[in-house]
């Protein structure tokens, strides 16, 4: 039974149910019970769901059974409904549309107006009886109608359903909704818990942002901070209100008091700011209790809150200044995302010693208050960097920073977004405000992903004439760690070609000395003086390198429509022209800038490149106007100019029948297939290790169905450019997760030769048989975003721990070779592996056959051997058991201990050599390249590229290409440049593929399409094999002038074995070689190979897969 209570007034009317007696604890018990009843609701059906409904069919799965030519099973016709229902819930209620926003704003007016009611019935008793419902009851009534539909609206829409129901918009609802009911059916009105509609003051600033109100992001901050203090303050002094109102219910209430609520709201605010004046006290028990947990509560709000607010007032003043223009000097605003691992790479880029004088402030625009660190970094330089708060989005903040007089807008990205399509939005819309308000303010973008790379250049008013440009650094990063796929070091040769660094102490004579001196090498864009017209690139290049001391890389052509194209090696027919730009490597600008000043008559007797000063020959008076003239171009990005030398240049036809099927995209510059589905090139494990490839690449990725996808197509085209021939094109086999691959697939199932193998780079059995011990390199990538690289430094202790497995069987191989040595003359006159090399020897059979003269003559010395030979086979049949015991370890591992045949006398000779995996990996954070094994730092590291492994090539990261943002703002044609080296460079019929189609399409095979293959293509050739063997070079200017003037091939580096101890043939590289530098027999050389030598490289391909074969399958 129920307890009756002491006579009250208020309660004993003869209309009220349970007259005289308090029910406000049934009031609060019906909630309570309502509220953990749909807790166990939620959690049950959460249980009992996979039992009950029947299994969904997933996206893989509708792939596959559409591989499979099966149909999805027809979802039920209820399950579609409540589709529905939910998709037009989620729509009414979403703040993207504008009756969701109209929604929004009208619930939170009426939840503040029920907030007013319940002010206005504070002056009430807290129960009372009611004869009639007044008009401010029935129109609390009404609003709780709107609460109820809004509810379930948000319950039909609700993607987790105990993340909504024990949200506070929620319970504010069955706290409030349930007792007015109650009060029209038992004629008792209670106070209750109306005070609970004040928390919808948190959504205050989502709605002045939605409604344009707040524009910054401080300005949002400092609302929230304040909507947070007033929601908590006003629901607090709610609840004080109401124990105090009511008092203690185990003392009969009779401590009740009845005390306006605002007196409670000074209460708290008095309590909160630790002054106390005690003229207000709270008399209740239970109030004295959360008076406790107030103070626990929100004093420390409030102490953390208050300074952040008074911090953004004080900076809105501090910050908010305007830019005021200094004469002689330009400026630059940058804005996006501006953090410290963003902004001083970029800064340090841009006031580098090598750059000499930069007259350039930079203005940084951003939406928030700069922390400490941040301030230090920008105190660091005076006078040069400026920060400005406020959104680039918003005009008058642009007006601030003179965004229409600056020199360029740079917008930076966050690269470890973890929804790179929305920061690439954010970035659209930067670039659309600015391009809208100062169509003529020249723009410089990053973003994250290369097909929105694209939808930028279709922004109204974008213009490559004024040195707009947009960078994808993922792309560019996939693109050197692809290249390098093919030229072992090439991602550290441009990238440092592409990055300034500052001077290290040079100590001793070693190769780190070489590295670095390398290292400070950058590229430069100069217009040539008049002694080079006429030339050609080689005497061009030559006369660069030995008279002023320049490497001379490529040169930029315009065609008859002024559309520039950017070439590396040209052919002999194109001449360098009146104005012609070369792209060079130096030292510093003022290197670079005697291209420029070089005059034939004044400096021909200037030995020294450093004395050299303009002249004031009338050639190049005449000539100042043109080089601002020639800056100017069309929008076009081509890769190779209409050649009639080259078109006419041989039959294309006859090239075609000689090489083979070829078949190119419709852009002609990649090699292209029938798309293919991941089922048919997905292998299982002794597939793989049935195909038995040598010299092809294996891609590890980490990733899953919910990982950001990495743009696979961008590493696959520098594999599959049309400038390699059929021969080099490698085989490429992918390693991860069948989900993620399912995504990422249709961007790369029209390349040629690519396969997949479902499996873990972690697994030793998975790599083994992806053949990572007789691949040409072995890749791998991390799409999971973390930061930590706990995969990737995983996937190389596994990668490295083959080595040593291969070191730990060289006692039984040695203990084997004085039996294998006596019988060499038996393999290689009997050696059944000739049948499997037929191919390659058709392939060399001009060579053979002018050699027949001198097998013909040694003929007699053969049949001479066959007695002994014969009398040779105890002695091997012997030996059979010991090598069918070793020979399951050497099969799998003996390309892991391949050493150098040839010893010359600068190579080290060392009783035993190896070779360990080729790696390159992907590291996100830096500092975790100390985790690589085998990495030693050099002298004073403390970046990436100081490190030994970065040397080697061996890891990429991304960081190092946050520089290209500041380099191309001095150099427009760094994107392009850039896009030749990489991926063999872009043109406006392939940017318009990808925005229309996203993918690649067949083309027909045409004599223009046929002459899009005719260009340069970088690759590693070795000193001692062919062709290069045939020059005569002692030092580095020999090689570089014999291979230009009888090959036409342009040497630009080396790849140099480490001094010794190097037992396992670790190689680092040399930028830009000086000219004295002596040569090693073992050193390779990075070159540019025109076209019409590709058969150098097959011929080299060729040999190296023959000497693979007779490596892995061993007599």
């Amino acid at each position: 039974m129920y307890k009756p209570r002491p006579f009250i007034p208020e309660i004993s009317y003869c209309h009220c149910m349970y007259r005289g007696t308090k029910i406000w604890d049934l009031y609060s018990a019906s909630c309570l019970v309502t509220l953990v009843q749909g807790v166990l609701l939620i959690l049950l059906r959460k249980w009992t769901r996979p039992a009950v409904e029947p299994r969904q069919f997933l996206p893989q799965d509708q792939h596959q059974a559409h591989l499979k030519c099966i149909t999805p099973p027809p979802q039920l016709s209820f399950s579609s409904l409540m589709d529905g229902v939910t998709a037009q819930a989620s729509t009414l209620i979403s703040r993207e549309h504008p009756h969701g926003r109209f929604l929004t704003v009208l619930m939170f007016v009426l939840n503040m107006g029920s907030f007013v009611m319940y002010l206005v019935l504070t002056t009430r008793p807290v129960e009372y009886c009611v004869e009639g419902m007044d008009a401010l009851l029935l129109l609390d009534l009404g609003f709780d109608v709107l609460y109820l539909l809004h509810f379930w609206l948000r319950f039909l829409s609700a993607q987790d359903l105990m993340v909504w129901w024990l949200n506070y918009k929620t319970i504010a609802d069955i706290f409030t909704v349930a007792p007015a009911c109650f009060t029209v059916v038992t004629g008792r009105a209670w106070l209750g818990l109306r005070f609970l509609r004040a928390l919808y003051i948190l959504e205050l600033p989502a709605i002045l942002q939605m409604l344009n109100i707040l524009t910054s992001k401080t300005s949002q901050r400092l609302c929230r901070l304040g909507a947070i203090l007033m929601g908590t303050l006003f629901f607090y002094a709610g609840l004080i209100h109401l124990v105090e109102s009511a008092g203690d219910p185990w003392l009969e209430n009779s401590n009740a008091s009845s005390r306006p609520y605002f007196l409670y709201v000074y209460f708290l605010t008095v309590t909160m700011s630790t002054v106390g004046y005690g003229d207000v006290l709270v008399i209740t028990a239970s109030g004295q209790f959360l008076i406790t947990v107030f103070i626990f509560i929100y004093l420390g709000m409030f102490a953390s809150f208050i300074p952040q607010m008074m911090e953004i007032l004080a900076n809105r003043k501090r910050f908010n200044g305007a830019y005021s223009s200094v004469l002689g000097k330009s400026h630059v605003v940058v804005c996006g995302h501006l953090s410290l691992s963003n902004i001083e790479p970029f800064v340090r880029e841009f006031f580098h010693d090598d750059r000499g004088e930069v007259n350039t402030n930079l203005l940084f625009l951003g939406d928030f208050c700069p922390d400490a660190t941040l301030e230090e970094f920008f105190a660091s330089l005076p006078g040069q960097i400026y920060f400005y708060q406020g959104s680039v989005q918003n005009r008058q903040d642009q007006d601030r920073v003179m965004m229409r007089k600056a020199s360029a807008c740079v917008i930076l990205s966050d690269r470890f977004a973890v929804d790179p399509d929305a920061e690439d939005s954010d970035t659209l819309m930067n670039v659309i405000s600015v391009k809208t308000y100062h169509p003529n303010t020249r723009v410089i973008v990053q973003m994250l992903k290369p097909s929105n790379k694209v939808i930028v250049q279709k922004i109204p008013d974008w213009d490559w004439s004024c040195g707009d440009a947009a960078l994808c650094p993922m792309e560019l990063k996939l693109g050197f760690m692809a290249k390098s796929c093919l030229v072992p070091g090439l991602s550290t040769l441009l990238a440092n070609l592409f990055t300034m660094q500052g001077e290290v102490e040079q100590r001793g004579d070693s190769w780190k000395n070489l590295y670095m001196e390398g290292m400070y090498n950058e590229i430069y864009t100069e217009h040539f003086s008049w002694p080079f017209r006429g030339m050609s690139f080689a005497q061009a290049s030559k006369l660069c390198f030995l008279k002023l001391g320049l490497l001379l890389i490529g040169i930029a052509t315009y065609s008859e429509d002024n559309e520039m194209s950017v070439l590396v090696n040209p052919p002999k027919c194109i001449k360098i022209k009146r104005g012609t730009l070369g792209f060079l490597v130096a030292s510093d600008s003022s290197d670079a800038r005697r291209a420029s000043i070089y005059c034939e008559r004044c400096h021909s007797r200037v030995r020294d490149p450093c004395r050299m000063s303009p002249c004031q020959c009338p050639e190049f008076q005449e000539g100042s106007s043109l080089t601002s003239a020639m800056n100017l171009r069309r929008p076009s990005l081509g890769v190779l100019p209409s050649i009639p030398d080259l078109e006419e240049e041989g039959d294309w036809t006859k090239e075609l029948e000689t090489e083979g099927q070829v078949t190119l995209d419709s852009t002609g510059l990649f090699h292209w297939c029938s798309p293919v589905s991941l089922e048919e090139v997905t292998l299982t494990r002794e597939m793989a290790s049935g195909l038995a490839l040598q010299k092809h690449v294996v891609a590890c990725v980490f990733g899953d169905r919910h990982s950001r996808l990495l743009g696979l197509r961008a590493f696959m085209m520098p594999l599959r450019a049309s400038s390699l021939t059929l021969p080099e094109l490698p085989t490429v086999i992918f390693l991860g997760d069948t989900d993620y691959f399912l995504r990422e697939w249709p961007d790369i199932h029209y390349f040629p030769h690519v396969y997949f193998l479902p499996g873990s780079p972690v697994c030793l059995d998975d790599l083994l048989a992806a053949g990572v011990t007789h691949c040409a390199r072995t890749v791998i990538l991390n799409s999971t975003g973390s930061t930590e690289d706990t995969q990737t430094v995983l996937s190389c202790y596994t990668l490295n721990s083959l080595s040593l497995q291969t070191e730990d069987l060289s006692p039984q191989t040695e203990a084997l070779s004085p039996q294998t040595e006596a019988l060499s003359p038996l393999t290689e006159t009997l050696s059944p592996l000739t049948e499997a090399l037929n191919p390659q020897t058709e392939a060399l059979s001009p060579q053979t056959e002018a050699l027949s003269p001198q097998t013909e003559a040694l003929n007699p010395q053969t049949e001479a051997l066959n007695p002994q030979t014969e009398a040779l086979s105890p002695h091997t049949e012997a030996l059979n058991p010991q090598t069918e015991a070793v020979s399951p370890h050497t099969e799998a591992l003996t390309t892991l201990s391949l050493s150098n045949n040839y010893q010359g006398p600068h190579s080290p000779c060392q009783k035993t050599t190896r070779e360990s995996i080729p790696l390159l990996v992907e590291i996100d954070n830096t500092s975790n390249v100390k985790l690589m094994n085998e990495t030693e730092g050099l002298e004073e590291a403390d970046s990436l590229p100081l490190t030994e492994v970065f040397s080697q090539g061996k890891v990429f990261s991304v960081d190092v290409l946050d520089s290209l943002m500041a380099a191309t703002y001095f150099n427009s044609n760094v994107p392009l440049l850039v896009s030749t080296l990489v991926t063999g460079g872009d043109s406006p019929l392939l940017e318009t593929q990808l925005l229309e189609d996203n993918h690649l399409t067949e083309g027909a095979m045409t004599s223009e399409l046929w002459a899009l293959r005719r260009r340069s293509k970088l690759a590693q050739l070795a000193l001692q094999e062919q062709p290069l063997c045939r020059l005569q070079c002692v030092l580095f200017r020999d090689l570089f002038c014999q291979a230009l003037d009888s090959l036409e091939i342009l040497c630009f580096g080396l790849y140099r074995l480490i001094d010794p101890p190097n037992r396992s043939m670790k190689r680092f590289v040399i930028t830009n070689p000086q000219g004295d530098l002596p040569l090693l027999a073992s050193d390779r050389v990075f070159c540019s190979v025109p076209f019409h030598q590709s058969h150098l490289l097959t011929q080299s391909h060729l040999l190296t897969q023959s000497h693979l074969l007779t490596q892995s399958h061993p007599v």
